[in-house]
């Protein structure tokens, strides 16, 4: 009988230490669906742990369209002891940003936090056309360095000509519209 409780506790501390860490979800969200062509777009990288889990460290790859847009700036947020007590580290390329950091003094700025953000970029809007923002790939760690399993919730911009570009149609269509009531009345 001891024999078999020795064996049961001994399994549910193996299945116990085998489990994976809590999960967290990585959402980008930009501060609009539609933007016009010459202005720029910030896009937040937002972080959802689950209850009682926090991010110690994540590096991560964001990828859009270069067509239509540019990168413009980025910023980290303080949620992982940043600027002074993180190691932060971003890298652009035509298409991507790539962040990483890590907390270098704890991770108590979470503390209460249902979500944060974790940094924020900026696109300049060059085109008119459809992007969508991605998370190519997403590394996420707690305190003791064990990977968390990551949802990634991508979003996209769709952009339009700007206000300028709207009244210049307007007017060339104003003026068309005369014209052919002008040819209608003489004919």
């Amino acid at each position: 009988m001891t024999f078999c409780l020795v064996r049961a506790a001994t399994a549910a501390l193996v299945a116990l230490a085998s489990l994976p860490a809590s999960a967290a979800t990585v959402e980008l969200r930009p501060d609009g669906d539609y933007v016009w062509v010459g202005n720029f777009v910030n896009v937040d990288v937002i972080a959802r742990p689950d209850p009682g889990e926090r991010i110690a460290s994540y590096g991560m790859a964001v990828i859009w369209q270069p067509a239509w847009l540019s990168f413009g700036s980025a910023t980290f947020d303080q949620f992982l002891g940043g600027p002074v007590n993180a190691s932060q580290v971003f890298a652009t390329g035509i298409s991507s940003i790539i962040a990483s950091e890590t907390a270098l003094a704890g991770t108590g700025a979470q503390a209460g936090q249902a979500e944060f953000r974790l940094f924020r970029f900026s696109l300049l809007v060059t085109g008119i056309g459809f992007s969508p923002l991605e998370i190519g790939s997403a590394q996420l760690f707690d305190a003791d360095g064990a990977p968390l399993p990551v949802t990634i919730l991508n979003s996209s911009l769709t952009t339009v000509p700007g206000p300028a570009s709207g009244v210049l149609l307007a007017s060339a269509l104003c003026a068309i519209a005369a014209r052919v009531r002008r040819w209608s009345v003489t004919a």
